[in-house]
């Protein structure tokens, strides 16, 4: 039983330090945004290119609201569509 709420801890302190950002932003070529999920990969990477991290944005395979913002906000947005891995067919 010990054991068992000590590895429940474990698991809990670890996924809030890995849920932490590991350092500030620095400036890079491109800001890199996979899509999928609710959102917060977007506005995430929208954030960093507003703040001046970077000018080139490259969105792969976003949905339509994060696309029609993207072309609309940014003068350099590259977008992916039906990006595969080489690895499945």
């Amino acid at each position: 039983m010990l054991l068992s709420g000590l590895a429940g801890l474990v698991y809990l302190c670890a996924g809030a330090c890995l849920a932490w950002p590991a350092a500030q932003p620095h400036r890079a070529d491109a800001v890199v945004v996979l899509g999928g999920g609710d959102g917060a990969h977007y506005a995430r990477g929208r954030e960093l290119v507003l703040a001046g991290f970077a000018q080139q944005l490259v969105l792969i395979a976003p949905n339509d609201d994060e696309r029609q913002d993207a072309v609309v906000r940014f003068k350099s947005v590259e977008i992916w569509d039906g990006v595969r891995p080489r690895n499945r067919r």
